[in-house]
């Protein structure tokens, strides 16, 4: 998990599982799933990577905030495990941790970063006694010439958090125009959303 001075945070970013890399003192990368750290480490370098630079541009997007990081808590669903190679999230105990965070986060908006993320999450909400109800239909985002991708908004019953299924980067899935598209969908829809939801819970 990564987040800046105290919580509670208005907001919970959750990946999938945790990254890979290596431990360096100058650059810790081990077991990191958002690097978004390095933006006030080393800011400048950070946004000159198109990836980076591209998932700060979706937060921007997203979140109705000024002061970037500030209101944000990062983690992931899965600690214990890549699950790159066929790793099944669901078998994961520690994914129930999620809930121990977010009573410690006590965040009114919880975005899901990747379908696989929302759906191991929302089932587990489930599984926890909280079942999950879209409160929209989900918005489809056209990211390039042959795909489309899903943006998902709802509630989970007996719970306050709004719970947000937004697409992952992914690896080359984005043209241009799609990029532009997801961000506009991010701006006029989602956002909107979350402003309205911050608004009856404060």
């Amino acid at each position: 998990p990564y987040w800046q001075g105290a919580l509670p945070k208005r907001y919970m970013l959750v990946a999938q599982d945790a990254g890979k890399g290596e431990e360096h003192a100058e650059r810790p990368d081990f077991n990191t799933v958002f690097s978004i750290h390095r933006l006030f480490t080393e800011g400048e370098a950070y946004l000159k990577e198109t990836r980076q630079a591209r998932y700060h541009a979706y937060l921007r997007a997203m979140l109705p905030e000024t002061d970037d990081l500030g209101s944000m808590y990062f983690t992931d669903l899965v600690k214990c495990a890549f699950s790159t190679g066929g790793l099944d999230a669901s078998a994961c105990p520690c994914r129930s941790d999620l809930l121990v965070e977010m009573a410690a986060v006590r965040p009114h908006v919880v975005v899901f970063f990747g379908s696989q993320a929302f759906s191991t999450g929302m089932a587990m909400m489930q599984g926890q006694g909280f079942a999950y109800h879209p409160m929209t239909e989900p918005v489809r985002v056209r990211v390039n010439k042959g795909r489309e991708l899903t943006i998902r908004m709802g509630h989970c019953v007996g719970r306050a958090e709004l719970f947000l299924g937004i697409p992952q980067l992914g690896q080359n899935r984005y043209s241009t125009e799609g990029f532009a598209n997801m961000l506009n969908a991010m701006r006029d829809q989602v956002r909107p959303a979350i402003m309205r939801h911050i608004a009856t819970a404060t």
